[in-house]
């Protein structure tokens, strides 16, 4: 990926910009990665998708803010994107079906990772069941600790929807 000029998409969320630009997708893309993972994307989610295809996010809106959440410790007060992941060449590491693939059987089933931040945790995105459209961030230095029949041991949920959690998306 490139750094390029700030590029920005609306939707019914608010506006993000990017600091580097990805390949654009189309939904040919998008539906070859629904058949992978066996269910159609959240409609935020995939319009999502269409309009930026993923990237890094600017430092204008880079972090998450966790208040008052009894799922994280109390000191875990932000997370940070570091990218979202692309639906197009399925061998780059930033590519969604390439992660899909490693964390399969890691991460909850019912759940995608759709970004990460800078240290290797993911951000999960519910695409199907109860947790559909709900954001989670999953913390890979509690994997395999407790609880193994659990899979969301190691999740917390950030937001009730993707949108929520774009429009939470503060400066860095």
């Amino acid at each position: 990926m490139r750094t390029c000029c700030l590029e920005s998409y609306r939707l019914d969320m608010k506006s993000l910009e990017f600091e580097s630009e990805t390949s654009p997708t189309d939904e040919t893309q998008i539906r070859k990665f629904e058949s992978l993972i066996g269910f159609s994307l959240p409609e935020t989610y995939r319009s999502f998708l269409l309009k930026t295809n993923g990237g890094v996010p600017s430092n204008e809106n880079r972090l998450f803010t966790i208040r008052d959440n009894p799922e994280f410790h109390p000191d875990f007060n932000e997370v940070e994107v570091e990218f979202f992941y692309e639906v197009q060449d399925e061998e780059k590491h930033s590519a969604a079906a390439h992660a899909y693939e490693i964390y399969r059987g890691r991460i909850p089933a019912s759940t995608i990772p759709f970004a990460r931040d800078p240290f290797g945790n993911l951000f999960l995105l519910g695409i199907s069941g109860a947790v559909r459209n709900q954001v989670f961030f999953w913390d890979h230095e509690q994997e395999g600790f407790d609880r193994p029949d659990d899979m969301f041991h190691n999740c917390g949920k950030l937001a009730d929807s993707f949108e929520s959690f774009v429009d939470a998306l503060v400066e860095a």
